[in-house]
């Protein structure tokens, strides 16, 4: 019985682990979005994850109509393409990850 409660939590743990979005809170707020993308692609190593979050933040503010917000979101945006997060990773995924346009 032991086995096969160990077996199961291993399972558990790698379909967990095998998740792109694990560890990132969901939120509708799209500033609390930016912020957690920058911390991805800064801190984690995580650029596919911060590029959803960008997009997902970007979409907010062009349906309020948020002039400033958008602008930020673009700036975000800019600070991601150049970070070393998408350095790194952009050899391997830059054709099917990496959008050039918002």
């Amino acid at each position: 019985m032991r086995t096969i409660q160990s077996l199961f939590i291993a399972f558990i743990l790698v379909i967990v682990a095998g998740c792109a979005g694990v560890g990132v809170v969901s939120s509708s707020d799209p500033l609390t979005k930016l912020n957690d993308a920058e911390d991805l692609f800064m801190r984690q190593d995580r650029p596919l994850i911060a590029e959803r979050l960008i997009r997902e933040a970007t979409a907010i503010y062009q349906e309020r109509d948020d002039p400033h917000g958008l602008g930020n979101a673009y700036r975000e945006y800019g600070d991601f393409l150049t970070s070393p997060a998408v350095s790194k990773w952009s050899r391997s995924i830059a054709e099917t990850a990496f959008k050039t346009s918002l």
